[in-house]
């Protein structure tokens, strides 16, 4: 099973972290649904539907492709691709889709200005 890992920066930014070899995950995640939410609910949907056997469906930079309980998550470019288990791709949507909709963090607070003892 592929431990994809999704926290914020300090900052508020998303980062996203996969093995290596699975990079045209990371693609997906950060250029395609970050950015789109529907997108980002449709693939969450089919992927947990078992009324759908087949499916494919691409964006700017990725096509997933579900075939039975396999996913394939190739490039456009066709340089690169990795295939998961249905559930854990659906797993790795769904926990992507938590940390969008959670209001970011705090950005770190600045020190205050030393000031000497009253």
């Amino acid at each position: 099973m592929v431990h994809v890992q999704v926290t914020r920066s300090p900052l508020g930014d998303l980062l996203v972290g996969v093995p290596a070899g699975y990079e045209p995950l990371n693609l997906l995640l950060q250029l395609e649904l970050q950015g789109d939410p529907e997108f980002l609910d449709r693939l969450i949907r089919v992927a947990g539907d078992p009324e759908v056997n087949t499916y494919g469906i691409g964006g700017d930079v990725c096509w997933v492709s579900i075939a039975g309980s396999q996913v394939t998550v190739d490039t456009d470019d066709g340089a690169r691709a990795v295939t998961l288990d249905r559930a854990e791709f659906r797993d790795a949507l769904v926990q992507f889709q938590q940390l969008l909709a959670a209001p970011p963090p705090e950005p770190p607070r600045t020190r205050p200005r030393w000031q000497p003892p009253s």
